[in-house]
């Protein structure tokens, strides 16, 4: 999969909740208010079926856009991740990596020196 899509569905698991409460909500709504207004005759069965959808429509909105902070780290997540594909960034991490590595062995044999071999 492409990056920018897994970092974007990453971002939008925190709308679940958001989701399933605003279900919730609406549910309620429906159920209690609906007849209400079907008994009053404030809203005809016709005008109903186009009124359920502007919930609908918002839950789905709200899910699929990301917030400010979200697309900034969908954006910088890219952009790190192609730095990180980058052959020539593997190459020096992979060298900095064994000059650590080497520099921690010369300070195991220091260490043994200096304890006597213990």
């Amino acid at each position: 999969m492409n990056d920018i899509f897994l970092l974007y569905l990453l971002t939008r698991l925190d709308t679940i909740t958001n989701v399933f409460i605003g279900i919730l909500v609406f549910t309620m709504f429906f159920v209690v208010f609906i007849p209400v207004l079907i008994s009053v005759e404030w809203v005809t069965p016709e005008q109903l079926k186009r009124l359920i959808w502007i919930p609908i429509i918002s839950m789905v909105m709200v899910a699929i856009t990301p917030s400010k902070n979200d697309a900034l780290f969908i954006i910088a997540g890219t952009g790190i991740i192609g730095i990180a594909h980058d052959p020539d960034v593997q190459r020096v991490a992979g060298k900095s990596a064994q000059l650590v590595e080497q520099y921690l062995d010369h300070l195991l044999l220091e260490t043994k020196s200096q304890n006597g071999g213990r």
